[in-house]
């Protein structure tokens, strides 16, 4: 009987235990709703058991989009505000309706965006890629509208230069990202090898350091005029940048195409002025020691078709090719259709560094 007694009082202290185990837990035991004929699906564990949330003092974050600011991390109960985001890159993407840019736009949504970057791509007049193309549904990619004004650098430095917020606490995104990628739809890219493990950005920004401030895919070796990185895509840090959005290089609104121009052309040598060296993907550029083929002043531009040395830039070497100059059109259209049968990602290769 004594025994009887023992096994009963102990299997009643066992079932108060585990009623008070699961009064405590009861939002994070997973349930399966299961409906004939469908998938069982996992229903989502609950947050806000104030006991579990005390216990590990944990805080719940969320992405957010300020409608008048940008994608950040932010506390779920607090105020919208631009929060400094130095270890993760910021990519403006400058668009402006056309068959080429919508065909490189769309090459570039498949295989170029992912997680370790936010962007912000740039609609500069009538168009409606932001209905069918770009997906609105990803936390790290912003829309921005506005009238095809300024052209691509002037639609750069205004949306890289505008406050965020209000109030004494407004920051710009140049002053809340520590690196920069600016590129514009005249590209098609990213080209890698299938071998390569390297993420894009990673490509063009680990080229930046204490010496370098500006990295392209291509340089202009103008005959006896000023060498310059091609504008369709920058990459850059925060110092690089301060430099560049000055009114002496992209910091203003081009009211004409050759204003622009002489906006490409300046920014390279303001770069250098300040005592630092550019960089670029092609590998001419990298045969000589000590950044010296950014003094170059024979060749010209590399960028059309066979005046890369007698042939044409391949799109492995620079990742991004323009596609407006009719450079190795069947080669380009060859790598678009087999990159885009591969189903190659950057989601795969790109991570938070």
């Amino acid at each position: 009987m004594a025994e009887y007694t023992r096994t009963a009082t102990a299997i009643v202290i066992i079932i108060i235990c585990l009623l008070a185990f699961l009064r405590l837990n009861y939002n994070y035991i997973p349930i399966q709703t299961v409906t004939h004929g469908e998938e069982q699906i996992e229903a989502p564990k609950l947050i806000h058991n104030s006991w579990r949330t005390a216990k590990s003092q944990a805080q719940i974050v969320k992405p957010t989009f300020p409608p008048d600011g940008i994608p950040a991390a932010q506390l779920e109960d607090a105020a919208i505000r631009p929060v400094e985001r130095p270890h993760v890159p910021l990519v403006t993407y400058a668009y402006a309706e056309s068959d080429y840019g919508r065909d490189n736009l769309k090459f570039f949504v498949a295989h170029g965006l992912h997680a370790a970057a936010d962007f912000i791509f740039i609609l500069n007049g009538d168009t409606d890629a932001d209905e069918t193309i770009i997906p609105k549904n990803l936390p790290n990619v912003k829309i921005i509208k506005r009238e095809n004004t300024c052209f691509d650098l002037g639609a750069h430095a205004e949306v890289l230069s505008q406050k965020i917020g209000g109030g004494p606490n407004a920051k710009s995104l140049r002053d809340i990202y520590g690196k920069f990628i600016l590129m514009n739809a005249s590209i098609r890219g990213p080209f890698i090898p299938h071998w390569s493990k390297e993420c894009w950005t990673d490509a063009y920004l680990n080229k930046l350091n204490d010496k370098v401030k500006l990295v392209g895919s291509s340089i202009n070796c103008m005959g006896g005029g000023p060498q310059h990185i091609q504008s369709m895509i920058y990459a850059t840090d925060r110092i690089g940048l301060s430099i560049m959005l000055l009114p002496e290089g992209i910091g203003e609104c081009f009211p004409s195409l050759q204003a622009a121009m002489g906006g490409e052309v300046r920014t390279t040598p303001l770069i250098k002025s300040k005592g630092y060296h550019i960089d670029v993907m092609l590998m001419n550029f990298q045969s000589l020691p000590n950044y010296e083929y950014e003094n170059c002043t024979i060749n010209g531009d590399f960028l059309y078709d066979g005046t890369y040395y007698g042939f044409s830039v391949n799109p492995f070497e620079t990742i991004f090719i323009k596609t407006n100059r009719g450079i190795s059109i069947r080669l380009v259209d060859q790598y678009t259709e087999w990159v885009d049968q591969s189903g190659y990602s950057s989601y795969d290769v790109c991570s938070i560094k």
